[in-house]
């Protein structure tokens, strides 16, 4: 499992292991598969990073399924989970219905998960208006790749919460 992600790299052959770790989250509940197909879903670009984020993606409907059942509690699979999710902007109707059920002792966290949702979908294709508002000079790397730091500091917090309850728990 850990030779499918390493710093940001998506290992070439990962679609082909993505349905496996979409069970080891639908079927055993394992957080740590959740927040590792997370990380995939926003690999850095190179070869079959691409094709492993589409086959993510189209396991979003069975994760979305576990916030009525196993990761209806607040702890490490929930926080997980909602890591996994807000990678997926294109789903965010279906995403943040889920919301609407959710109680007020997860509110924040569902907040993190709409904010990260909506930073991915504002910029649009240009993101470049949207960083000037945070890097009013230059940034020292090229605009993508800005973005896509930007995008990551907004999801890392989910992500840390749930490693960090998975190291307690």
């Amino acid at each position: 499992m850990t030779d499918l992600w390493d710093h940001g790299r998506v290992a070439a052959h990962a679609a082909e292991e993505i349905p496996r770790l979409i069970d080891r989250v639908t079927v055993a509940a394992d957080a740590r598969a959740a927040l590792l197909l997370g990380l995939i879903a926003e690999g850095d670009p190179g070869p079959g990073v691409e094709e492993a984020r589409v086959a993510v993606r189209a396991g979003v409907p069975r994760v979305l399924d576990l916030l009525d059942g196993a990761a209806r509690e607040r702890g490490a699979l929930r926080l997980a989970v909602l890591f996994l999710l807000a990678h997926f902007p294109e789903d965010r109707v279906a995403i943040l219905t889920r919301a609407a059920g959710a109680g007020a002792e997860s509110a924040e966290d569902w907040r993190r998960v709409e904010r990260a949702l909506h930073l991915q979908t504002a910029a649009g294709a240009d993101p470049s208006g949207h960083l000037r508002l945070l890097w009013p000079s230059r940034p020292a790397m090229p605009p993508d790749r800005a973005w896509r730091a930007v995008v990551r500091s907004v999801l890392a917090p989910l992500g840390a919460e749930a490693a960090h309850l998975m190291d307690r728990g």
